[in-house]
């Protein structure tokens, strides 16, 4: 994708179907990202729901990392909003909000 866009022959249709495409992509991404960790964390006891194993191997902030465990452990309890995250139809900032309103 990456290639097609830098070389510039991509419309600029394709290169919006590519955009809504890939979010789905990036939402899986982030949800193996986070439940990898998690496993990681608990099999070595880390007793952080697998926050600084995120941030440490994604690059992401401790903040970020542990919102986005929070958010994952929290939207776990609801199947529906986890498989539309996962799926791309809800967008990690509005699970984050999703995540809050459950708590």
């Amino acid at each position: 994708m990456l290639a097609l866009v830098n070389e510039g022959s991509a419309s600029c249709a394709e290169m919006r179907e590519m955009l809504e495409e890939s979010k789905a992509t990036v939402a899986l991404i982030v949800a193996a990202q986070t439940s990898a960790a998690a496993s990681i964390a608990g099999r070595e006891r880390h007793g952080d729901g697998g926050a600084q194993v995120l941030a440490d191997a994604a690059g992401l902030s401790r903040r970020d990392a542990h919102s986005q465990v929070r958010t994952a452990e929290t939207l776990g309890a609801v199947p529906a909003v986890r498989d539309a995250v996962e799926a791309g139809r809800v967008s990690q900032a509005n699970a984050r909000r999703l995540a809050d309103a459950v708590e």
